[in-house]
């Protein structure tokens, strides 16, 4: 069975590259759009109640702008641009716009699943909230 699966990143709160991504979801005809991080964060702006302003109000509305036409799943993720405190935001629409998968695995289809993994390693980046050690212990 085929499933068409689109994927991005990085479109960074601008409402035109979501909706140009939903545009060639529907051109490609996709079944799944995984968007795997960087949603919110726009020109450095890294501030929580922006985030939560585009994540609970701005993309909704694309999304549902985008549902009426297709019927593909849209699942994503959080990256290393947006702050723990939009989380709530994003679950509040899981399953019913999209399925946020960070730290999930979730059924994409009868035979595969999708892991959402939104860390990175330590970086000189401003936000902090999803940043690990990507270092092992060193054996003896």
């Amino acid at each position: 069975m085929e499933h068409k699966v689109l994927f991005s990143a990085d479109l960074h709160g601008y409402p035109k590259q979501f909706e140009r991504l939903f545009q060639q979801a529907l051109e490609e005809n996709v079944q799944s759009i995984v968007i795997g991080g960087d949603l919110a964060a726009k020109d450095n702006k890294v501030d929580s109640a922006y985030q939560r302003e585009f994540l609970g109000r701005i993309l909704p509305e694309i999304v549902r702008t985008f549902k009426t036409k297709s019927q593909a799943g849209v699942y994503l993720m959080v990256g290393n641009d947006e702050t723990a405190q939009a989380l709530d935001v994003l679950e509040a629409n899981h399953g019913k716009l999209w399925y946020h998968i960070s730290n999930k695995r979730l059924a994409l289809t009868q035979d595969y699943d999708i892991v959402g993994y939104p860390y990175i390693p330590i970086s000189p980046f401003p936000v902090k909230d999803f940043e690990k050690f990507d270092l092992r212990p060193k054996r003896q």
